[in-house]
C-alpha cells in the first residue's frame, strides 16, 4: 500500500506495512473504535491475536506512529489513529474480500459492503469526533451506501469524449445593463434613520479611541 501521490499525504507514507504491523494498526483502531479512547501497548499485547512480546509490540507502534499511521494525544496516553491509520484500515478491510472469495469461502457482497459501510461510519464519526445515536447512524450509513452506489454507477459510464463540466446543463446569467437614475433626497434618507449628526447616519461605537 502506497500513499504516494495523495494530496495532504506526507512523503513519508509509502512504505508497504507488514503483515504484523497491518494487524496491529487494525487492532488499535478496532479498539479506539470502541473505547474512543487512546490505545495502550499492553491491550493490545495482551490480544489473543497477538503471539509477540510486550516489547516487539511496543516497538511496532513506534514505528506506526512514526510513519504517520497513529499519534499520541498526551505524551503519557496511548495512541489514536490518524487519517491514514483510518485509510489503511477501511483499506484492508476492502482488500480482505478477494483472498476469502477466492479461497471458496462464501461472504455475500452485501454483507461485505455492510463490515465496508459501518467501517467508514465509525471512522467519519472518530475523525469528527461525533457521538452518534442509533439513528443517525443508520441514516448516514444508508447515505453512504447510496454514494458509493452512484460513485459506482458513474465509474461505469465511458466519459472519455464529454467534456469537463460543473453542470449537466448549460446555465446563463441573466443580467440588466446598469442605468443611473435619480436618488432619495438626503432628508428622506435620514429620516429613517434613528440618529443623525450631521447630515449622517449616526452608529454606536463599536471600537475604543486610541
Amino acid at each position: 500500500m502506497s500513499w504516494e501521490g495523495l494530496p495532504g499525504t506526507p512523503l513519508r507514507l509509502r512504505s508497504v506495512l507488514s503483515q504484523r504491523q497491518e494487524l496491529i494498526l487494525r487492532l488499535a483502531v478496532d479498539e479506539y473504535l470502541a473505547s474512543a479512547k487512546p490505545v495502550a501497548s499492553k491491550s493490545i499485547a495482551e490480544n489473543a491475536e497477538i503471539e509477540w512480546g510486550p516489547s516487539t509490540v511496543r516497538a511496532e507502534l513506534a514505528g506506526l506512529e512514526a510513519a504517520g499511521y497513529l499519534t499520541h494525544p498526551h505524551t503519557s496516553a496511548g495512541r489514536v489513529p490518524t487519517d491514514a491509520g483510518y485509510r489503511s484500515y477501511v483499506d484492508s478491510l476492502m482488500a480482505s474480500g478477494a483472498p476469502r472469495a477466492a479461497a471458496g469461502v462464501e461472504l455475500e457482497l452485501s454483507r461485505l459492503r455492510r463490515e465496508i459501510d459501518e467501517a467508514m461510519r465509525e471512522t467519519t464519526a472518530a475523525l469528527a469526533r461525533l457521538a452518534l445515536d442509533e439513528d443517525e447512524r443508520e441514516r448516514i450509513t444508508h447515505d453512504l451506501a447510496g454514494i458509493l452506489e452512484h460513485v459506482e454507477e458513474i465509474a461505469a459510464l465511458d466519459l472519455a469524449d464529454v467534456p469537463p463540466t460543473s453542470h449537466p446543463l448549460p446555465l446563463v446569467n441573466v443580467t440588466r445593463p446598469d442605468a443611473v437614475g435619480p436618488t432619495l433626497p438626503r432628508d428622506e434618507v435620514l429620516a429613517n434613520a434613528p440618529d443623525v449628526e450631521d447630515g449622517r447616519f449616526r452608529v454606536p461605537r463599536i471600537l475604543d479611541e486610541a
